[in-house]
């Protein structure tokens, strides 16, 4: 993996293809990380984004959330785990204690 951000505390890796073909041939389980409906700014984002956006259930709570399957679309090869950001955040402190 290459580049990291940081968002919410957590860093988050930025993949290229390469990254997915690494990440498809060793069968690790991929994260895809969304926002919940309730968090989100319902005018936010671009007019394009809003109108391909999507509705899905996180994995891990079960919650409504956005996504979008332009960027999904990428790293929907590797069947990766929905959750939301809360999720997200939850499990990275779960690994640091």
């Amino acid at each position: 993996m290459g580049k990291k951000v940081k968002f919410l505390g957590i860093e988050f890796n930025i993949i290229d293809d390469e990254d997915i073909r690494q990440a498809k041939e060793s069968g690790e389980e991929s994260v895809y990380s969304v926002i919940r409906l309730r968090d989100a700014d319902p005018l936010g984002g671009s007019p394009q984004l809003r109108a391909r956006r999507t509705i899905v259930y996180c994995d891990g709570c079960h919650r409504a959330c956005f996504l979008d399957p332009l960027s999904y679309a990428e790293i929907a090869v590797l069947n990766p785990t929905i959750i939301c950001l809360q999720c997200t955040v939850e499990r990275a402190q779960a690994e640091h204690n």
